[in-house]
């Protein structure tokens, strides 16, 4: 290897005994193993068949890039763990051009598992989809595809489309439009159904059972209002649909325990006595855990359908 300018970073240097010559952009030679080029890649096969082993291959990419891409092809080298997604890009674009497709698999392999301590997706999931539609990443498309689904960036908000339009790719901002609006109805469906299970409980004597003895006195003298939802199980539907908008359900276990409706405390919109009598009283606590528990299943179920639109 030579090079006619200075490099911070020192260039990759494959073993000796190359038998051609690769020139970055920026002026750095690579003598690289023809034979290696050619198994990795097509478009080098077809290169070095239209010319000669002792002519110099001059290529656009810089020599960060080359180098990257012989860490991956040589035998010798351990597989570079890419630390942040200008690397990945980097990398992708390269692989994809001289269609290298077991650096793409690879690259799509240690996306979609996240490794420590860079952890690409957890750290911008919305950034690992658009890459994973831009290059053909099915493992990190998959993967990537429920953690766009919780918004923690909100893309169905029509204030943000601009800005997002600006950073992702139509196809990719689109896909991940649907995946939102999807996740969003299936929890809408479900938590503000009041009318039909799992919300209208299968017990007709729940809501009444779990209402403080004034609610309980309005209901007895208005029989019509007997199934109709006190106000802390609207209070609770409304809380488990903005946090779950944000959470998976995994991660949203407290939803279904009693003390989540601690969260009313001093609420205006909820009946102060209930959720306090509901709390205090042991007979009531598991009768309402046992009822969301439904919820939560239900909820599972649902947005378990998701699975085939993340494999899209």
């Amino acid at each position: 290897m030579s090079s006619n300018s200075g490099n911070s970073h020192p260039p990759f240097e494959p073993p000796s005994g190359g038998d051609l010559i690769l020139k970055s952009s920026d002026g750095i030679q690579f003598r690289v193993h023809s034979v290696i080029l050619k198994l990795a890649s097509p478009a080098f096969d077809g290169m070095i068949v239209v010319g000669t082993t002792k002519d110099v291959v001059e290529l656009s990419e810089n020599s960060t890039s080359i180098s990257l891409i012989l860490k991956f092809i040589y035998p010798s080298e351990k597989t570079p763990i890419m630390t942040n997604f200008d690397m990945a890009t980097d990398c992708l674009h390269v692989a994809q051009k001289y269609d290298m497709q077991s650096i793409i698999k690879n690259l799509d392999e240690q996306i979609a598992s996240n490794i420590l301590p860079h952890a690409l997706l957890a750290s911008d999931p919305m950034h690992a989809h658009q890459l994973a539609v831009q290059f053909g990443l099915s493992s990190t498309k998959v993967a990537a595809a429920p953690l766009v689904a919780i918004n923690q960036l909100d893309v169905c908000d029509p204030h943000a489309i601009p800005e997002l339009a600006r950073k992702y790719s139509p196809s990719s901002l689109i896909r991940m439009i649907g995946l939102q609006g999807a996740r969003a109805k299936i929890i809408a469906s479900v938590l503000f159904s009041f009318d039909k299970a799992p919300m209208l409980p299968a017990s007709s004597t729940l809501y009444f059972d779990l209402s403080c003895s004034t609610c309980q006195k309005s209901r007895q003298e208005n029989d019509i209002y007997a199934q109709t939802p006190p106000s802390w199980v609207l209070g609770w539907a409304q809380v488990s649909y903005d946090y779950l908008l944000l959470t998976s359900l995994e991660d949203a276990a407290a939803l279904f325990e009693a003390s989540v409706l601690l969260t009313f405390e001093g609420a205006t919109n909820v009946c102060q006595k209930c959720f306090i009598e509901l709390l205090r009283s042991s007979n009531r606590r598991p009768r309402f855990e046992q009822w969301a528990d439904g919820v939560r299943k239900v909820l599972k179920e649902r947005l378990a359908t998701l699975e085939l639109l993340y494999a899209l």
